[in-house]
């Protein structure tokens, strides 16, 4: 269970840019982001998923091992609004099958907020006060539910058994950069 070493890339890209932080990748490169963005377009969608065409943007999330330099994990955080209040909103989270018992999962999700503290992060945010980060996980996602407890998410709704996911939240603290 050795720990890999990973860099996180995280533009914010408008709405509809996906990618386009990305399209200098040649190569083997191109070829596993391109892996790791199909197996989150198979990831079954959540509740949340219902505000993302509210959204006005997003951070796109690329880890990259630092050995190889290679794409080894993705994730996508939302920026929505509520009248005087903006929270992200994480849709996507996937890491290739391999890397997976290496901690690159949770160093991703440690990168996520302090990326989301940041206070640059408000000047996208149009200076409202982004507060919470939200995650729905899937009920039987047990190993993924405790990933993000671990790195201080609580559960705000679901985990009985007749719910299918669960609602995380986790409130952040603006850092300056």
């Amino acid at each position: 269970n050795v720990n890999m070493h990973i860099r996180v890339e995280s533009p914010y890209v408008p709405i509809d840019g996906e990618l386009a932080a990305f399209r200098t990748l040649t190569g083997q490169k191109a070829a596993q982001l391109h892996r790791l963005t199909q197996e989150a377009a198979t990831v079954p969608r959540t509740t949340l998923h219902r505000f993302v065409p509210a959204r006005h943007g997003k951070y796109v999330f690329v880890a990259f091992a630092t050995e190889s330099d290679l794409p080894v994990a993705f994730a996508t955080c939302i920026i929505v609004e509520t009248g005087v209040m903006s929270y992200g909103i994480i849709t996507d989270f996937v890491v290739l099958a391999e890397c997976r018992r290496k901690g690159v999962a949770h160093q991703l999700v440690l990168d996520i907020m302090r990326r989301m503290s940041d206070a640059s992060v408000l000047l996208a945010s149009g200076n409202k006060q982004l507060t919470l980060l939200h995650v729905a996980i899937s009920s039987h996602l047990i190993s993924c539910r405790k990933l993000f407890e671990g790195c201080g998410f609580t559960l705000v709704h679901g985990n009985n058994g007749n719910v299918t996911e669960s609602i995380y939240e986790l409130r952040l603290t603006k850092t300056e950069d």
